[in-house]
């Protein structure tokens, strides 16, 4: 039976036109629209539409559509007053309440009639975390996506959830099936089965995937703040398959802005070690000690500045890098030999620090909070303490309205009523009132009745408000307690990351002073060789002629190749002479003379 369906036949198939039962366009944004089905109310939906345009303040919007929710009616008719709701709530900066709304209405039981209105709330739900990334979507909206129809919110929901099994290695969630309900081969699917197969440690796989991702020349906007993400895990793939040189050249897409630039630019003087780079080697160790990198903990660098300059036999500026270590990371190696194992409020101690009550080394306190997991969680933070604010203010702004609109409809009464009497006192038996007075009369019926919605609708507010002020403090203290668990790992790993480094700084310095030595007499056996080498190095400087952005040449603040840095960094140069290439080049003239 098709009679409650309207359909319209393409050769060989027959739809079900969409437009039978409400569904959205891009909703949670500025160009959200609606396609309204018939059960809905015109009245209504009228009332929505002017609070699209936000010509109906948020209490306004939540009056009316807690007035149509107790109306009842149809599945749909209920679902579209909750996403209203929800809606009303979120423009009001209420987000956490919202999304527990919208979370109810997605979680259902997926049916035609509601089906649009559900996808609307899940798009809604992915737009709040993108704003809030720690503003988690609930497993129960997971385990209710597989009855979804095909769609992009359906494959772009189910990639979030592919990324948070990634990134929970514990998880006992099948990521197999999760990956089912991804559109193949869409940019969503790239990036998750790039991540998955980096995870399994199928490197080959996951530069074939990333590199798909990363080969769009337009990313939807969801997906556009992974590309750096993206180049680091392309880099790590090519890293450990010794593709060096192809590593270099993603870490160098890492934006100077990026909060994961230490790390970029730690990885990316490795890989330029690795690559036989030495002088970029050296200018990227030279980058993570200047400007506000030095505020950062980035220890490898200077190792890694130490073992370049070695390779190319500047053997006093490598035991200078040592030492800038040993002056730079002593207080931090300390501080974390004493507290990486206490059971400390790292929280607290990050916030004093931040208010400058206290005197924990800054490259530690740093480390704690530039990730984005410390970022994204004091923004929900300080998102819970706004919607506190919100709450007051709006129920003031609330009462207000109510206020101002009792006496608008007294004025109004007031200007009618003497119309209406006079009319009456001249009406005869079979005629009615003028049709300018019909109109008056159902403005003001109309006016008294969203003043009734929004007296009514003064009570559930409140009680949405408090229950969520009694959530809130949890919510809190989740956070808290996620970012402590955070800073103690990382308190831990920067403490183990500086005790191999001081071991192995050891064994390079044995190894630099070995070679100095050796230097020392072989100098000695050519008394005229700096001469000589002062000259080969002006020759190799002259046929440089490259001005692009190099991060190893280190052009950050500085005037050109070649300049020395002096400040705490010590007299560095920034494109340095390769004094073993010096020498073979020495010998080589020799041989010919």
């Amino acid at each position: 039976m098709m009679s409650l369906l309207l359909l319209f036949a393409l050769p060989g198939k027959i739809y079900a036109a969409e437009e039978f039962y409400s569904h959205a366009e891009s909703p949670c944004t500025l160009s959200e629209s609606w396609k309204f089905g018939e059960a809905l109310e015109p009245e209504f939906v009228q009332s929505f539409e002017v609070g699209l345009k936000n010509k109906l303040s948020p209490v306004q919007s939540f009056s009316e559509a807690i007035a149509y929710r107790k109306m009842g009616g149809s599945d749909e008719a209920r679902s579209f007053a909750e996403y209203w709701i929800s809606k009303s709530l979120h423009r009001a900066g209420l987000t956490h309440i919202a999304q527990f709304g919208w979370t109810v209405i997605a979680a259902r039981e997926v049916n035609p009639r509601t089906e649009g209105i559900q996808r609307a709330s899940l798009e809604c739900l992915l737009v709040v975390r993108d704003k809030n990334p720690t503003i988690e979507i609930p497993q129960q909206i997971f385990d209710r996506l597989k009855d979804y129809p095909p769609s992009p919110t359906r494959s772009r929901t189910a990639g979030v959830w592919a990324r948070q099994i990634i990134a929970s290695p514990s998880s006992n969630q099948n990521l197999e099936e999760v990956m089912k309900l991804i559109t193949p081969n869409s940019e969503e699917f790239q990036l998750v089965s790039g991540m998955s197969e980096l995870a399994k440690k199928s490197y080959s796989q996951a530069t074939i995937k990333l590199k798909a991702f990363l080969a769009n020349k337009k990313l939807p906007e969801h997906l556009d703040r992974f590309k750096e993400s993206a180049s680091i895990l392309l880099s790590r793939a090519y890293y450990t398959t010794g593709k060096y040189q192809d590593a270099v050249h993603e870490l160098k897409k890492i934006s100077r802005s990026s909060n994961e630039l230490a790390q970029s630019l730690t990885e990316l003087a490795w890989a330029h070690l690795k690559a036989e780079n030495y002088t970029d080697a050296v200018g990227t160790g030279i980058s993570l000690q200047s400007a506000g990198m030095k505020r950062t903990f980035s220890p490898e660098g200077l190792m890694v500045m130490s073992m370049a300059l070695n390779e190319l036999c500047q053997y006093p500026d490598a035991i200078k890098a040592i030492s800038l270590y040993k002056k730079q990371y002593e207080k931090a190696f300390k501080w974390l030999e004493k507290n990486h194992n206490e059971n400390l409020n790292w929280y607290q101690l990050a916030l004093e620090f931040l208010q400058k009550k206290s005197e924990i080394p800054p490259n530690v306190v740093t480390e704690w909070i530039r990730g984005p997991g410390f970022i994204t969680r004091q923004e929900e933070i300080n998102l819970l303490i706004k919607e506190k604010e919100f709450a007051a203010k709006l129920q003031k702004s609330g009462a207000a309205e109510l206020n101002d609109m009792g006496t608008q409809i007294l004025i109004h009464i007031q200007k009618i009523r003497p119309k209406v009497i006079s009319t009456l006192e001249t009406l005869k038996a079979d005629e009615t009132l003028p049709e300018g007075l019909r109109r008056e009369l159902n403005s003001l019926r109309e006016e008294i009745n969203h003043y009734e919605r929004l007296r009514k609708g003064a009570g559930p507010w409140k009680k949405i408000l408090a229950n969520h002020m009694k959530r809130a403090p949890r919510i809190q203290e989740k956070l808290v307690r996620e970012i402590n668990d955070q800073m103690a790992d990382k308190t831990k790993r920067m403490f183990t990351i500086l005790d191999e480094i001081t071991d192995n700084l050891q064994l390079i310095e044995v190894e630099i002073y070995s070679g100095a030595s050796q230097d020392i007499v072989w100098q000695n056996a050519h008394p005229d060789y700096k001469g000589k080498a002062k000259q080969i190095d002006d020759q190799n400087q002259s046929k440089k002629t490259s001005t692009d952005w190099n991060w190893g040449k280190v052009e950050g603040g500085l005037s050109g190749q070649g300049e020395v840095w002096e400040d705490e960094v010590g007299s560095f140069k920034a494109d340095v002479v390769n004094n073993c290439a010096s020498k073979e080049k020495y010998m080589q003239i020799r041989a010919q003379n």
